[in-house]
């Protein structure tokens, strides 16, 4: 039989741990959380912890029409006075966002986490369930990710299927034009390239930007452009000048939508694997997939 010292031991710990999980979940509701780039903003609502959510960058708000968050400027230049005026209990930065305004933040006593730019696949996940620790959403963020990932692996076996007779495809993907700038190795994009069995035309590991000889001279065999509005039209006519280029003699230049391809998401890189394959492997999917 238990003794009474052992007993009140067993209660006491019962007390504590569920004091520690009320505060930990009450906390995590509470948390009011500033996003200063679109793929936070976008894995915020993905994880259904858009009520923790009370400001957001420009652009962040497409498809979440919600007029009780705030907008507090871009990516790269946010309104630091209108920050603090919210009084948030964490800012999630990239490093896309201006240093000096990060370190005015940190000097008025405000919480930043920066996340650094994802490389990969695993990069981009590992940031998904940060993210899902701030909110108490951890559970949640694992059976996304798992589901994104079979996706992924049923996508690669699709692809593996169909190539397996033919060579890698060399692919140019640009993603700026002024100057002319491309996805290129060390980038979640050129994981994407190598998911699709393609080979990316540009090999410099410490930046993407190239001139327009370079690419001419590796004549890929595809092109995508992920830019907005009229600088992808520019982008498509430039390249149609060319008319050795394999990917023009073929047809092959693609506009992909740039807040799918560059807004890094577990959920948008599979996305933007299956939009690729669709354009060159035309293979077919149900609406499931």
């Amino acid at each position: 039989m238990p003794s009474q010292l052992n007993m009140n031991k067993n209660s006491i710990f019962i007390s504590i741990s569920i004091i520690l999980f009320v505060t930990i979940k009450i906390y995590s509701q509470s948390t009011k959380i500033v996003s200063l780039a679109p793929s936070y903003t976008k894995q915020i609502y993905t994880l259904k912890a858009d009520s923790n959510l009370i400001a957001y960058t420009k652009y962040g708000q497409k498809n979440h029409t919600n007029s009780e968050k705030t907008v507090v400027g871009s990516v790269v230049n946010i309104s630091v006075e209108k920050i603090r005026s919210l009084n948030p209990d964490l800012i999630l930065s990239s490093t896309l966002t201006r240093k000096k305004q990060i370190r005015r933040l940190k000097k008025l006593g405000l919480k930043v986490h920066t996340f650094q730019q994802p490389q990969s696949f695993a990069d981009i996940s590992d940031q998904f369930l940060r993210i899902a620790e701030f909110v108490n959403k951890s559970q949640f963020a694992q059976n996304y990710l798992h589901k994104i990932k079979n996706k992924i692996n049923s996508l690669e076996r699709k692809i593996d299927t169909k190539t397996k007779t033919e060579k890698n495809k060399k692919i140019f993907f640009q993603i700026g034009r002024q100057p002319l700038y491309a996805v290129h190795p060390n980038t979640y994009l050129n994981e994407v390239i190598n998911l699709l069995n393609g080979q990316n035309i540009i090999q410099n590991r410490s930046s993407g930007i190239c001139n327009r000889e370079t690419v001419i001279s590796k004549d890929p065999e595809i092109i995508f452009i992920a830019l907005n509005g009229k600088a992808a039209e520019l982008a498509q006519q430039e390249w149609n000048d060319f008319g050795s280029i394999a990917a023009v003699k073929s047809h092959q230049i693609y506009q992909v939508a740039p807040n799918l391809f560059n807004s890094p998401t577990p959920g948008n890189f599979y996305l933007a694997l299956k939009k690729a394959t669709k354009h060159i492997y035309s293979l077919k999917f149900n609406h499931k997939n």
